[in-house]
């Protein structure tokens, strides 16, 4: 039986090789959860601490690259706004970024 030729292009990236079958279904899969996460989000709010985490990692890497903090804010009169912060490297522990009061103050 000839070897099938599975190859995946996920968000822009380029083409990846893969061995098997399964490794094109996590694949598909990881894509189908993302879609779903941020339909979900956009359908509903986040009350009062409640935030949502995702993390985000390179395709074979089980450490997560960077990890997104979805929080609402309610008071603001903007209608689908949204804005995204970096934390600098090394002061992921500190209360403004640590903690999800801290994270509402941003």
């Amino acid at each position: 039986m000839p070897k099938l030729i599975l190859e995946v292009c996920m968000a822009g990236d380029k083409m990846q090789r893969l061995e098997t079958a399964d490794q094109l279904k996590a694949c598909v899969k990881s894509a189908q959860d993302a879609a779903f996460i941020t339909n979900g989000l956009a359908k509903t709010s986040l009350e009062g601490d409640d935030e949502v985490t995702l993390d985000l990692m390179l395709p074979g890497d089980d450490n997560p690259r960077y990890t997104l903090y979805i929080v609402d804010q309610k008071k603001s009169q903007a209608i689908n706004k949204y804005a995204v912060f970096i934390v600098p490297q090394g002061r992921e522990s500190e209360w403004l970024f640590g903690t999800p009061a801290g994270r509402r103050q941003l």
